[in-house]
């Protein structure tokens, strides 16, 4: 069952836990957090090198219909597994 977290106080209480509170639950375990975040960071950036191809004919295209700009915004949804092994999601 989903709990909330009705207290922005409480950083790390119910399902949706601040990166400062997961980062010190962490560090509270023994985890070397830099490297869980270097191994996410790799993950996103695998991910968005991927996609630079797509991304530059997509921004050429509207650029040539409009000549205004254009923008991407992504959101990954990364899962760390029993292991602190980073997984992309979607």
């Amino acid at each position: 069952e989903f709990m909330e977290n009705v207290d922005a106080g409480l950083d790390n209480f119910g399902h949706k836990w601040s990166f400062s509170a997961l980062n010190r639950h962490l560090e509270i375990l023994g985890v070397d957090v830099q490297k869980v975040w270097n191994d996410i960071n790799e993950v996103i950036m695998a991910s968005i090198l991927m996609v630079i191809p797509t991304m530059g004919q997509r921004a050429r295209m509207v650029l040539a219909e409009n000549q205004g700009g254009c923008f991407e915004l992504f959101g990954l949804d990364v899962l760390l597994d029993e292991h602190l092994k980073p997984w992309l999601l979607e």
